[in-house]
């Protein structure tokens, strides 16, 4: 995100982080990062001076799920690039405490994404997607949000790796029940990707 009359991109992440702190940042009945609607986010994000935006994507949002739960049970939200990756098992629930179905939690997800797009019609908007632009080359991604919010792009290492490069299987504890649920569903296809 680029804030008013591009002022330094330093400055933008430190009102970045302000603007962060003490938020929830989870998708609920209560919506998202603590708003009740998408429009209340952008309209909080532009207040605190916010212009230009950076939208990534996860197109298979049971994986966003997975990685969710995953840093949820388990505590681990990263992991060093250099450290090989250990299978972290969850289990996901048909049903989440709030009573929503998992069908309906992914739908969710999915179809937070439209919203925001609809929200910020008239900004300056950089769509990435984190399987077409992050996996195969994050470092392209890296120079396209530099060129997008107007800084030069240094030489850059990778510091953290994939949480859960793990199939789903290795993964969700529940994974068969889970198969079951989601068969004949739009969200098929993402159980064996």
């Amino acid at each position: 995100m680029q804030g008013i009359k591009g002022q330094c991109f330093h400055e933008d992440l430190i009102r970045l982080k302000r603007f962060a702190k003490g938020r929830i940042y989870t998708l609920s009945q209560k919506g998202l990062y603590g708003f009740e609607t998408t429009s209340a986010l952008v309209s909080a994000l532009r207040r605190a001076g916010f212009d230009s935006f950076v939208i990534l994507e996860r197109r298979n949002v049971l994986r966003w799920l997975v990685s969710a739960e995953i840093g949820i049970q388990h505590k681990v939200w990263h992991v060093r690039s250099l450290d090989p990756p250990k299978p972290k098992a969850v289990n996901i629930p048909l049903r989440f405490d709030e009573g929503i179905s998992l069908y309906d939690r992914l739908l969710a997800i999915e179809s937070w994404y439209p919203q925001l797009r609809t929200c910020l019609a008239g900004s300056p908007v950089l769509n990435l997607t984190y399987e077409n632009d992050i996996v195969p080359a994050p470092t392209a991604a890296y120079r396209l949000v530099c060129d997008f919010v107007g800084v030069e792009a240094k030489e850059t290492a990778i510091y953290t790796g994939v949480v859960n490069p793990f199939p789903l299987q290795k993964t969700i504890t529940n994974f068969d029940e889970v198969r079951g649920y989601l068969n004949g569903t739009r969200f098929e296809w993402m159980i064996n990707e």
